[in-house]
């Protein structure tokens, strides 16, 4: 029985043709055909494994790389971003103004798309600006506000905790 179950289920024709014929006039052979099948099967396996490891190891490495890149555009929008803030600032205080902020936004195509390009719409560049003025002075220093929004953006958590801050902030007063 355990003869046909290795014909019918695991083996190959081959199997019937070459093997059987072997087994039946030897009965002995069953157990060297039996190990060398297993060991067949163990091969497999391992070639298996290891394809699967290899391509785990390389998804991680795609990770990687792809956050690398993503981090190294992000800090050069970051560095233009600070240049537009300088360019923003009408006054040439070293700080920009909610009204500045808001006038580059829909003057200057560059800020707006740095600022979509990192997902923050109209709404949320209020947010974020009430968030970095911490002292209620009405501007922010636009090196602190390039360095924060930085910040604020390569952590998705961090971002939401913050704009979940301010709202709550604003409901209470």
């Amino acid at each position: 029985s355990v003869l046909t179950f290795l014909i019918d289920v695991i083996s190959s024709d081959s199997f019937n043709d070459v093997c059987v014929p072997i087994i039946e006039r030897y009965p002995w052979t069953f157990g060297f055909f039996l190990i060398h099948w297993l060991s067949a099967l163990s091969v497999m396996n391992l070639i298996l494994s290891v394809s699967v490891d290899a391509a785990c190891e390389a998804r991680k490495m795609s990770d990687f790389d792809t956050a690398a890149l993503k981090k190294a555009a992000f800090r050069s929008t970051a560095e233009d971003i600070l240049v537009m803030c300088k360019q923003m600032d009408e006054d040439s205080s070293g700080t920009i103004s909610l009204k500045e902020l808001f006038d580059g936004f829909h003057k200057n195509h560059d800020f707006y798309t740095s600022m979509c390009a990192m997902d923050i719409s109209e709404l949320e560049l209020d947010s974020v600006f009430h968030i970095l003025d911490v002292e209620r002075h009405g501007e922010v220093d636009y090196t602190e506000f390039v360095q924060q929004l930085y910040k604020m953006k390569s952590t998705d958590t961090h971002t939401n905790m913050m704009f979940i801050k301010y709202d709550v902030e604003s409901v209470s007063e």
